[in-house]
């Protein structure tokens, strides 16, 4: 079984989750942890004789999308339930997961208008390497009342953009402007340098949902360090 659950409403997310898998233990794979392996050998075990687990894939998809695709319908037809969390999930991946998950859900916080424009400037800052401007922007935006929370959001969706473009040849599915936008900016990284900000936004907010260290403190030092 498969489900799918997007947004960046990490509680409703949870309750979410909770709900579908309530009884089962859970293993949580995070994009550097993933081993295809060992998630082909969750999707052919059986439950006839072991009792069903929940897989948990948060955050996979930027750098593992082909295999995640791929592996949908099996996923789907799996004594085990399958959970595919991500933040965002461009339509090309979102029209061939909704083909086989049971479910598929968006759970977004609501905003103020107005309020991811002023978050934007932290994605190009990023895009350019300027840490010095990143980080008085950051400080700006925090102490202006916006939550670490969004402030993580458009840094991931930065770094994952980023990922999109330097792993396709062509435009892979983003809308014309920000693919145009972003093309040139992909350049300033390495596939190296774009997986270690990845993994590291994903440990800050995993940490972050485990209570071991306070999002905001995470990113200031993620900023600081990148």
């Amino acid at each position: 079984m498969l489900h799918v659950a997007v947004g960046n409403d990490f509680e409703k997310i949870k309750n979410v989750v909770d709900k579908h898998v309530a009884k089962l233990s859970r293993i949580v794979f995070s994009v550097d942890e993933l081993a295809y392996d060992v998630i082909d050998g969750h999707i052919s075990s059986s439950g006839l004789f072991n009792e069903p687990q929940a897989i948990v894939l948060k955050e996979c998809l930027a750098e593992h999308t082909d295999f995640i695709i791929e592996r949908a319908e099996a996923m789907s037809s799996s004594s085990n339930v399958f959970i595919i969390i991500e933040p965002k999930i461009l339509k090309k991946e979102r029209t061939k997961l909704e083909k086989h998950a049971k479910s598929y859900s968006e759970y977004k916080l609501v905003e103020a208008k107005g309020q991811d424009n002023s978050l934007f400037n932290l994605a190009e800052l990023l895009g350019r390497k300027d840490k010095k401007n990143l980080w008085l922007e950051f400080r700006k935006a925090i102490d202006s009342g916006k939550q670490p929370e969004e402030v993580h959001g458009i840094l991931w969706w930065q770094v994952k953009t980023l990922l999109l473009i330097q792993n396709s040849d062509t435009n892979p599915g983003l809308h014309p402007f920000v693919f145009n936008k972003n093309k040139k900016v992909a350049d300033n990284f390495s596939a190296h340098e774009l997986r270690d900000l990845s993994k590291n936004l994903v440990s800050i907010y995993h940490k972050a949902r485990m209570g071991e260290v306070d999002m905001e403190t995470g990113l200031e030092k993620f900023i600081l360090q990148s």
